[in-house]
């Protein structure tokens, strides 16, 4: 008898959890509604996005959801809202409702009754919830250069270099090709932090997740194994070197995003993400790599630079971290 009522306490303790979590993504909808009606009676319109909102101080998102987890939208007469809890659901509110509604799943293609008509239903998640992602790689597509790239591999058995090729990003790929006749060797390409025209660092302590888009053309699956090597501002000796994931299969002719996510040591927050492969290779086979990216956090956002769309460079194009409205449809470039 004390087991059932120990398990279903735990149960309760859960349901109980949840349930906070939840009213917490609630009540900021309820925040929101209260700061869109002042706005009104200020003489103001509608905000349409959670910064105009959070400007002046007239709108607190709890630290238990957080600006990068609400959304606000307004239309011609209208405004919406969207919140995602702890839990992962997301609530939405609008201004023809004084209550809030979880948003089922998988993500509706049309707006729930009752939705208002001069409002749009968002097309996905991170359309309701936009989140400002960074992609901390300066080159990350080699459209002008291959700064920042390079390959690793064991002597003279390959060549390596930039090179053109359709692909759905800029055009080119850093590739290497296969010399040797049937033999084992070790090949893989990396984008360094520690650039021709300088260096980028990442925060130390937290995680990131980086990734690649490669592809071989050789007649059995590659496996590739995503490391990071780092190193200290202005050093040339490694301190540490983190091995992300265990290998990831490529099959001949198929574009695949190789991913991982590891967290930036103490005192060495230069990044060098390597891509490596240890395979059997036979001459002309070839391995290309392009479309690099590193975000902070461990969402998989898709591969975007500041020549997608929504997105812009912080600095010189091609040369410069470029941030832009994360995504996570899963899908390729381009597609």
């Amino acid at each position: 008898m004390s087991l059932v009522l120990l398990v279903g306490g735990s149960f309760t303790v859960s349901a109980a959890l949840a349930n906070a979590k939840n009213l917490t993504a609630k009540q900021d909808l309820d925040r929101i509604a209260t700061a869109q009606a002042a706005r009104v009676a200020d003489g103001a319109e509608f905000a349409d996005t959670i910064t105009d909102l959070t400007a002046g101080s007239s709108l607190t998102i709890t630290s238990g959801v957080g600006p990068a987890n609400a959304g606000v939208h307004a239309g011609s007469d209208c405004w919406t809202a969207f919140t995602r809890a702890a839990t992962g659901t997301i609530w939405t509110r609008t201004s023809a409702a004084a209550t809030a509604r979880a948003v089922t799943t998988p993500w509706p293609t049309t707006a729930p009754t009752g939705w208002p008509a001069g409002c749009d239903w968002p097309a996905s998640v991170d359309d309701a919830i936009p989140v400002t992602v960074t992609n901390e790689v300066p080159n990350p597509a080699l459209t002008a250069t291959f700064n920042g790239w390079s390959y690793h591999n064991d002597g003279t058995t390959f060549t390596t270099g930039r090179v053109a090729s359709t692909t759905p990003w800029s055009g080119y790929v850093y590739r290497a090709v296969a010399n040797g006749s049937g033999y084992s060797a070790l090949v893989g390409p990396y984008v360094s932090g520690r650039l021709a025209t300088g260096q980028f660092t990442l925060t130390e302590g937290e995680t990131y997740t980086f990734s690649m888009w490669m592809k071989t053309n050789a007649s059995t699956p590659v496996r590739v194994t995503p490391r990071v090597e780092w190193y200290a501002v202005g050093d040339s000796a490694r301190k540490a070197n983190s091995t992300l994931t265990s290998g990831i299969t490529l099959e001949p002719g198929v574009w695949t995003r190789v991913v991982g996510t590891g967290v930036v040591p103490a005192g060495a927050p230069v990044p060098t993400a390597t891509f490596y492969s240890e395979h059997t290779w036979s001459p002309g086979d070839t391995l290309d790599s392009t479309a690099a990216m590193i975000t902070r956090g461990d969402t998989v956002y898709d591969y975007a630079d500041g020549s997608s769309s929504g997105w812009s460079w912080t600095g010189t194009a091609n040369l410069s971290p470029s941030t832009g409205l994360g995504r996570t449809t899963g899908g390729t470039p381009g597609s």
